[in-house]
């Protein structure tokens, strides 16, 4: 595969969460965010600006909170959707806890979904995609499991699956597009995308 540039740019975020304090409905514990990713360029004059180069969208459950509240993250997902309850019989057993077999740290907190992911021609030979991960999984959930569905990850190189240093799971089925899941635990990976 071709040498992928990094770009230089921002995110800018929009979430949709209910206000706190949480009580003990489920539907209260998955925020979504809507993210815009936003590349540097030089115009014809020199001038530096921002342009649109892409959007992610993002689903971050809240756990520990839901935890807290005695509220099980079984019902908050299956409050939310059929594909995150897929996801977490997947991932979880009865009891809400991680599956025996999966190499994750049992310390994780929180849960963060690249639910679908969009780079604007001009920017899918560059690293964009993957900058924009690793920067969301840092911010939004620095010590928490971090999944990423094939629709997304076949928009990475392998190269940039493995800086990010997800794990490609058995096969899950979750959507009939989205046949398998990658997945990173902050806790014990130490990515890099690298130059």
């Amino acid at each position: 595969m071709p040498f992928r540039p990094r770009v230089d740019g921002s995110l800018e975020f929009r979430s949709e969460a209910p206000l706190g304090p949480f009580s003990r409905d489920p539907s209260e514990y998955v925020t979504k965010h809507r993210v815009t990713l936003k590349a540097l360029v030089e115009s014809d004059e020199g001038d530096l600006g921002e342009v649109k180069a892409g959007r992610l969208t993002v689903l971050q459950i809240h756990d520990v909170a839901a935890l807290n509240n005695r509220v099980p993250v079984r019902e908050v997902c299956d409050c939310h959707s059929d594909a995150l309850y897929s996801l977490f019989t997947e991932l979880f057993d009865a009891k809400g806890e991680l599956k025996d077999g999966l190499d994750f740290e049992p310390g994780y907190s929180g849960i963060i979904i690249v639910a679908n992911a969009r780079i604007e021609d001009a920017y899918k030979d560059t690293k964009l995609l993957a900058q924009a991960i690793e920067s969301v999984a840092t911010m939004l959930c620095p010590q928490g499991l971090i999944v990423v569905p094939k629709s997304v990850a076949l928009q990475l190189s392998p190269e940039e699956i493995e800086g990010l240093g997800l794990q490609d799971m058995r096969p899950v089925h979750i959507h009939d597009s989205q046949p398998w899941i990658y997945i990173r635990d902050n806790n014990c990976v130490a990515p890099g995308i690298g130059d």
